[in-house]
């Protein structure tokens, strides 16, 4: 029902807006800092150590994750979803002029690791207003493991 979608989005909105997403970006004041703070050797670790220790895996039945890059060169892995490849809606506000040679999306990296790997965003941005099933299908029908990159962008 609408009361119960209002029910669950009314946490995520308003963590959404005690962090001050939807505030305009004069008010940010890490719009002023440029890449020689952002792009440090201690802000870049500092962001791999968060990443590393952040990740949540809810159920792994089969022991498939984490993958293995050992185990990936002959598997056919589909990368789908609107964040799989697109480095601004990663980013989000907090990096006005990214550095592209830091940047690996979730289909870069996994390319870096000699699987096979087919593409499929399914919707040009992340709000999927004109969203392509065959286009995803297409991706992930053959595909050994499906990685599916979501978020609320």
């Amino acid at each position: 029902s609408l009361q119960m979608l209002r029910d669950r989005v009314r946490p995520l909105f308003y963590t959404r807006m005690r962090l001050g997403e939807f505030d305009p970006p004069a008010m940010n004041p890490y719009s002023a800092l440029d890449l020689s703070v952002v792009q440090s050797p201690e802000h870049r670790n500092l962001s791999l150590e968060a990443a590393v220790k952040s990740f949540v895996l809810l159920k792994n039945v089969r022991g498939t994750l984490p993958l293995r890059a050992q185990d990936l060169p002959g598997k056919r892995l589909a990368v789908v979803g609107p964040f799989a490849d697109n480095p601004r809606v990663l980013f989000g506000d907090y990096a006005p002029v990214p550095e592209p040679r830091y940047i690996y999306t979730p289909r870069r990296g996994l390319e870096t690791l000699l699987a096979n790997v087919s593409f499929a965003a399914g919707c040009q941005e992340p709000r999927c207003q004109q969203y392509s099933q065959a286009e995803v299908v297409g991706a992930a029908g053959a595909a050994d493991v499906v990685v599916v990159c979501l978020g609320t962008g």
